[in-house]
């Protein structure tokens, strides 16, 4: 893939969500609700999410659980647990 390749997020009825992205890149996937950046994988490397992960809205909790394919519950305990790293994304 030469160029980022963007798409809406697809909630559980099969709809495109507006303002809810995965953008696919070279170097991995990236999801981005409205303007700021919540989770990314870069192939080979612990998935990232944003410092702000706990204060996010509920609508932005459901679509990062649809991203990460987990439960909201889950994604506390990894980052607990250090399987996922925490990180300003939108520094």
């Amino acid at each position: 893939m030469k160029y980022p390749f963007v798409e809406c997020i697809v909630n559980e009825r099969g709809n495109a969500v507006k303002n809810q992205f995965i953008i696919q890149y070279n170097e991995g996937v990236t999801f981005q609700s409205y303007h700021t950046i919540i989770a990314c994988f870069r192939i080979g490397n612990t998935p990232v999410i944003d410092i702000s992960y706990r204060s996010l809205s509920q609508t932005t909790k459901r679509y990062l659980k649809i991203f990460l394919s987990e439960s909201y519950k889950e994604t506390c305990r990894k980052v607990e647990e250090g399987e996922y790293i925490l990180d300003n994304l939108n520094a």
